[in-house]
């Protein structure tokens, strides 16, 4: 049996997956089959979790071109945290405001204090942060509301965001307002 990897994907067992123009005798090296179908499984679960990503992305610099990249890369990023910590103990974990109170915010970039509720979520960003981040869980523990805060400008309005259970990242605050 031949196998070509280039346009078609395989509706049953047995029947050919094409992806390039070359040939892999399922026969003689199927631990190359077994590769590629790994790499078209990684492929889908990557475009699901690149999906989420981009849509976040796109909804959150259309509604606000001038947010700093740091708010939607970070809450997607609480959001995949909570999920997971949810998978592991059924539970949504509550977070206070980190790394500094709302109303200390300004434009200058803060360290993230590794002592922080987030250190038992499993999450910190990965650079210095302009913004402030926690989560409120529902009373029933059933949603939780992620919040980001920055004040890019240092005017002292800070541009507010969230991204709930349902992973859309969404402006709480006017587009003019960073």
């Amino acid at each position: 049996m031949s196998l070509g990897i280039q346009q078609m994907l395989p509706t049953t067992v047995g029947l050919p997956i094409r992806l390039s123009n070359h040939h892999i005798n399922a026969e003689q090296r199927p631990g190359i089959l077994v590769g590629a179908i790994g790499v078209v499984s990684s492929l889908i679960g990557g475009t699901v979790l690149g999906g989420v990503l981009r849509r976040a992305w796109v909804d959150w610099t259309s509604a606000s071109p001038g947010i700093p990249n740091e708010l939607p890369e970070n809450l997607v990023a609480i959001h995949v945290a909570q999920l997971s910590y949810h998978g592991s103990f059924d539970v949504f974990l509550p977070l206070e405001p980190t790394p500094r109170p709302v109303t200390a915010l300004d434009d200058e970039p803060q360290d993230w204090s590794p002592r922080s509720g987030f250190a038992k979520l499993g999450w910190q960003p990965t650079q210095r942060v302009r913004g402030t981040y926690w989560v409120e869980v529902d009373p029933d523990g059933a949603d939780f509301v992620a919040h980001g805060m920055v004040d890019a400008d240092a005017d002292g309005v800070p541009a507010h965001g969230t991204v709930s259970r349902n992973g859309q990242v969404t402006m709480r605050t006017p587009p003019e307002i960073h």
